[in-house]
């Protein structure tokens, strides 16, 4: 999965405190070195959502994910925040689902920390297995969430 040294020294760093023995290491960091995680419908959908609106979610970070010039845990932390003012939704529930598709776990490495060492690419494809999971979109309601989109995030 193309991870190098320094890679590794930043998932050391950010499973020391979460890790009370060596044996912790597999459970906890195993997303970084496989391609395919198990992932669950019931845990992907976000908080109070069907499996239409969850995966509408999803495809609004994909198209934002999509938009970053440099893909740092500041800088999705940011989107992440922007994106749960616009959606109105708390960031946690925001969040959430996105721990199941990138871990296929509701609990985790940090997040945004996570995202940056996989990078763009893999993060991508891991929220696109998720959305279908989920069912994905038919091509009729992509267009019309694609009109929301561009609506609400005022994209020509």
């Amino acid at each position: 999965m193309g991870l190098n040294k320094d890679h590794f020294e930043k998932i050391l760093e950010i499973c020391k405190g979460r890790m009370s023995c060596l044996s912790d290491w597999g459970d906890l960091t195993n997303h970084f070195f496989n391609s395919r995680i198990p992932l669950s419908k019931e845990e992907l959908l976000m908080k109070e959502m069907d499996e239409t609106q969850s995966c509408e979610i999803l495809q609004i970070i994909l198209w934002e994910l999509e938009k970053l010039d440099s893909f740092s845990k500041e800088n999705i932390y940011v989107l992440f925040k922007n994106l749960s003012e616009k959606l109105d939704i708390k960031l946690k529930y925001l969040t959430q689902p996105l721990y199941i598709a990138i871990s296929g776990k509701a609990v985790s490495t940090p997040l945004f920390d996570t995202m940056e060492i996989l990078g763009s690419d893999i993060i991508r494809m891991r929220i696109r297995c998720a959305m279908e999971e989920l069912g994905s979109l038919s091509g009729k309601k992509l267009k019309k969430l694609e009109k929301k989109y561009n609506s609400l995030f005022d994209n020509i």
